[in-house]
């Protein structure tokens, strides 16, 4: 039910302003949409901030969406030290910490490659 919901959410955000509209009000009257109000209240409340967004066409806002690098970072750092309450020595976190940003900085890589085609809507003709 919930992946349903987030394919709803992610045809909403890439639609113009009257089809998001649209398909928030359709969620909102949707199975779901009674399940989840606060799902549905979130989106209302949120809606006057969201709307300039869809102005963006939906490869810049991906692009937009993903820019957040420094607190992607930090989520993915704690997501390595997790699960481990403890380490032996100082030496064992700071390598543990080093091969994480090696293996994100190679996975950012790939996602710039792939979504090079979209930065450059960034750029002047």
């Amino acid at each position: 039910m919930v992946n349903e919901s987030t394919a709803e959410v992610v045809q909403a955000s890439e639609a113009n302003e009257d089809t998001a509209l649209q398909a928030l009000t359709e969620f909102a009257d949707s199975p779901l949409g009674q399940k989840y109000p606060s799902a549905v209240a979130v989106w209302e409340n949120g809606w006057d901030r969201f709307i300039p967004f869809l102005a963006f066409p939906p490869a810049v806002r991906r692009v937009i969406y993903t820019t957040n690098a420094i607190e992607s970072l930090n989520y993915q750092l704690r997501k390595v030290t997790k699960n481990r309450s403890q380490f032996p020595t100082e030496n064992s976190v700071v390598k543990l910490l080093w091969l994480a940003i090696c293996n994100i900085e190679d996975q950012r890589c790939v996602t710039k490659r792939r979504d090079g085609a979209n930065i450059s809507k960034f750029e002047d003709p």
